[in-house]
């Protein structure tokens, strides 16, 4: 079962010339595995986006795209505590 570790896990480092042709053939599945959620990732993106992190891997992207994209917790408080008051203010006038 596939746990998707690639998500969350840096691609292990290339095996050297002397490994098994098993960790070869493992590390080569698991390279595959981050290189195709990378692919999709991008495809996902603006052009502006996609030339940005074209040579980033999955965590990094994911990490980089949460800075720029999701709001401090704070802020996320003050909007939804704004909108409440305005929906209490509006309900107050049925």
């Amino acid at each position: 079962m596939d746990t998707y570790d690639y998500l969350y896990k840096p691609c292990p480092d290339q095996p050297l010339e002397t490994a098994s042709e098993e960790d070869i053939a493992a590390w080569k599945a698991e390279y595959k595995k981050h290189n195709d959620v990378a692919c999709l990732m991008l495809g996902k993106m603006s052009s502006a986006l996609q030339k940005q992190f074209e040579s980033y891997h999955p965590q990094l992207m994911l990490a980089e795209l949460k800075k720029m994209f999701v709001k401090p917790q704070a802020v996320r408080d003050l909007r939804f505590g704004g909108c409440s008051t305005q929906l209490q203010a509006g309900l107050g006038k049925i």
